[in-house]
């Protein structure tokens, strides 16, 4: 089910293989820290079980032990080049382990395992009004080829598309 692909400290992280049956396994502990990173913006059950099903989906889980403590998962960019472009839909970590750099541990991560599955770029949005879209900005620098702001559902958005 689960393949752990990085050890650090007491940190470990899996590449989730998606399907019904493991969904199953961590259906609980994913929902609740969906809840706690996101509040009223948290996506529901029925919709994160559609995602973490779908065999399309590169999904990494964090543990800290056998707690979960944050994942992340991509998918084809089917609004871009689903043969090149794979768009980050989403990054949780629990509030309390914010501010560690996990971020950046999960989606290296991803990253790789992204290119083992030939992609060239990672595209995703990141809020502007809380700092994150000048974090990520910082941190891509020049692998950022291209980006544009749009007003969202979850306020102002930057768009990145990031080479890999």
């Amino acid at each position: 089910m689960l393949s752990p692909i990085q050890n650090q400290d007491a940190f470990h992280l899996e590449l989730f293989h998606p399907c019904a049956e493991h969904w199953a396994q961590i259906r609980q502990e994913l929902v609740e820290l969906e809840k706690s990173a996101f509040d009223e913006r948290a996506d529901d059950e029925p919709f994160l079980e559609k995602e973490f099903t779908n065999p399309t989906r590169m999904i990494v889980l964090l543990y800290d032990g056998g707690t979960m403590v944050g994942y992340a998962y991509a998918e084809p960019d089917h609004r871009s080049d689903p043969q090149t472009v794979a768009y980050l839909e989403s990054i949780a970590v629990l509030p309390s382990y914010q501010g560690r750099h996990l971020v950046q541990i999960i989606t290296q991560t991803l990253e790789e395992e992204m290119r083992k599955k030939n992609f060239q770029y990672m595209a995703m949005r990141a809020q502007v009004n809380n700092g994150y879209a000048d974090k990520v900005a910082r941190h891509y620098g020049q692998r950022i080829v291209e980006t544009s702001e749009a007003d969202s559902k979850y306020g102002m958005q930057r768009y990145f598309k990031i080479r890999l």
